[in-house]
């Protein structure tokens, strides 16, 4: 059934109505709010959460979507990286829009296989004993793409870097 609700949702994201629905959404406070709630857990799993918010920042969106591609790169910072993993949720003007990164120092990802981990379905052989249907990462793109911006997948030296670029206010 979650299998099942995961392909919907993205499906529903992907069809597009959802900007008819757009408000001004206070991003640097969302960013504020998730840290704080998920902290507690991110040090219960034996990991750190911090947070770097630029004050201010605005982008017109659906502020569940939003929260929930954060909340989707968080877990898997968590999930995907060892005990003792330090990880940053950013929030940053960018040149056009706000960046929204989740970075880690953990292992990362190869940099051969960072476009291919954002299609549907796609596990890479490491988390392929954790659960999970490799659906994540696809939804959060599609988030994204739902809010005129993109989801980029790098190298945060070391570690991952996940940054989701949305487009200001205009």
């Amino acid at each position: 059934l979650r299998l099942f609700s995961a392909i919907l949702r993205i499906s529903e994201v992907e069809g597009g109505s959802l900007a008819r629905s757009f408000v001004t959404i206070d991003v640097s406070a969302l960013v504020e709010d998730l840290s704080e709630s998920f902290a507690p857990a991110v040090t219960d799993g034996g990991r750190t959460l911090a947070q770097r918010v630029q004050p201010g920042l605005t982008i017109r969106g659906d502020r569940q979507l939003i929260a929930q591609a954060l909340i989707n790169l968080i877990d898997n910072a968590q999930r995907h990286t060892p005990v003792g993993t330090a990880i940053m949720l950013i929030a940053d003007r960018a040149v056009g829009g706000v960046e929204l990164v989740v970075a880690d120092d953990g292992p990362g990802v190869p940099e051969a296989d960072r476009e291919r981990v954002v299609r549907r379905f796609v596990r890479l052989e490491a988390s392929r004993t954790r659960g999970g249907h490799g659906l994540g990462l696809n939804l959060v793109s599609a988030i994204a793409v739902a809010h005129g911006g993109r989801l980029t997948i790098g190298d945060n030296a070391p570690g991952l870097r996940a940054t989701l670029w949305l487009p200001t206010e205009s």
